[in-house]
């Protein structure tokens, strides 16, 4: 198995807590509700008129959601 290291590419955001995918649900635009833990997404969050903040991939696990945001 080969590992690369891309942390200078992502930033990491990891959200804990029973709100988390409805947090993320209601603050981005994709559809994160249905993830089981194993799954990934992605998702944009936007400003309140629409423009785009971070494009973002959201990857469940069964404790966290770990946001991969642009670096």
């Amino acid at each position: 198995m080969t590992v690369y290291d891309l942390s200078g590419y992502f930033g990491r955001l990891r959200l804990r807590g029973a709100n988390r995918l409805d947090f993320v649900q209601r603050m981005s635009s994709g559809d994160v509700l249905k993830l089981k833990p194993g799954q990934g997404a992605t998702t944009c969050f936007t400003t309140p008129i629409g423009r785009i903040v971070d494009y973002t991939l959201a990857l469940c696990e069964a404790d966290s959601l770990l946001l991969l945001t642009g670096g």
